[in-house]
């Protein structure tokens, strides 16, 4: 089977490159800090 030259054009997955991206720079021991949405089940910190 054969896959069609068209899907050589669709661009990469944003979030699967910057998962690379991540992944790459924690291996460098660089700090990452995740600003994603968290989880919205837990109650808020006192502190914040």
């Amino acid at each position: 089977m054969q896959i069609a030259e068209r899907l050589n054009r669709i661009p990469p997955y944003l979030f699967m490159e910057l998962r690379k991206k991540i992944t790459e720079a924690k291996a460098k021991g660089i700090d990452v800090i995740s600003l994603a949405i968290g989880d919205p089940v837990d109650p808020t910190p006192q502190p914040v």
